[in-house]
C-alpha cells in the first residue's frame, strides 16, 4: 500500500466521529482527515477517554500477527498503545517478517541503538 493510502484505510475502519490519539512524531500523510488528538503527555484518564490509537511499529510477525513496539519512530509511549481499546498499528512492508527469527534481527538492531 502507497503512503498516500494509509489515511483513507485508516477513516473506512473508524466510525465518522472517531478520535485518535497519535504519537507527536506521526506521520502527516497518515492521519490526513482523521480527528486526532496528539499525546503531549495525556494522563491515562485522558488516553481512556479516547477509544482508539494510530501508530506505526518496529516489527510486524505475519505468522502470529504480533507487533514488536520499542518506542521509536511513530511508536509513541507504551501507556499510549495499552490504554485506548482500539489500536491500529502501521507495518510497512520493510518491517513486516514472517517468523520471529527474522523480525529478532531487526529488533537487536534497534537495541543497540538504545531503544
Amino acid at each position: 500500500m502507497a503512503e498516500s493510502e494509509i489515511a483513507a484505510t485508516i477513516r473506512g475502519l473508524l466510525a465518522d466521529d472517531a478520535r485518535a490519539v497519535i504519537p507527536a512524531d506521526v506521520p502527516p500523510a497518515w492521519v490526513d482527515g482523521i480527528a486526532t488528538v496528539p499525546d503531549d503527555g495525556l494522563s491515562v484518564e485522558e488516553l481512556d477517554a479516547v477509544d482508539r490509537v494510530i501508530t506505526g511499529c518496529r516489527v510486524g510477525i505475519a505468522a502470529t500477527g504480533t507487533i514488536v513496539l520499542d518506542a521509536g519512530e511513530a511508536q509513541g509511549r507504551r501507556a499510549l498503545t495499552l490504554v485506548p481499546d482500539h489500536h491500529v498499528c502501521i507495518v510497512r512492508a520493510e518491517q513486516s517478517s514472517r517468523w520471529w527469527i527474522q523480525s529478532r534481527r531487526r529488533s537487536r538492531c534497534s537495541m543497540r541503538r538504545g531503544r
